[in-house]
């Protein structure tokens, strides 16, 4: 499972990243966890997950809980991840959540062509 660890600056600004990149054998699909400063009402750093599945239509993202995810068993003091309902509620959270998402693949050729591969 291979794994991308970098950091992109879309609009003035910088969100650190965290991807696995996974053929399950129910197609490729990608884990991305992107991390940013303080929420609100979070005082320490959050994280926001995105699931993306290769279908027969194209790549599908969703906004999942860390419940869902490759970091479920992550407990730390210093990063609180975001449920999907968290990211829902938050002003301009989902679409922050999706802008962040399509820059980061369209900036991330390996992430392209994995998906890609077999469309």
């Amino acid at each position: 499972m291979p794994l991308l660890i970098g950091s992109i600056e879309a609009e003035s600004m910088l969100t650190y990243f965290r991807a696995y990149l996974m053929d399950d054998g129910a197609g490729a699909n990608m884990w991305l966890m992107l991390h940013t400063g303080p929420w609100e009402p979070y005082e320490i750093d959050c994280a926001v997950l995105i699931h993306s599945v290769a279908g027969e239509n194209g790549v599908t993202a969703y906004l999942k809980d860390q419940c869902d995810s490759p970091w479920k068993e992550t407990n730390t003091q210093e990063l609180h991840f975001l449920s999907r309902d968290e990211v829902l509620r938050q002003e301009g959270g989902k679409n922050w959540a999706f802008e962040t998402y399509d820059y980061f693949i369209g900036n991330q050729n390996e992430v392209y062509d994995f998906f890609h591969k077999g469309m």
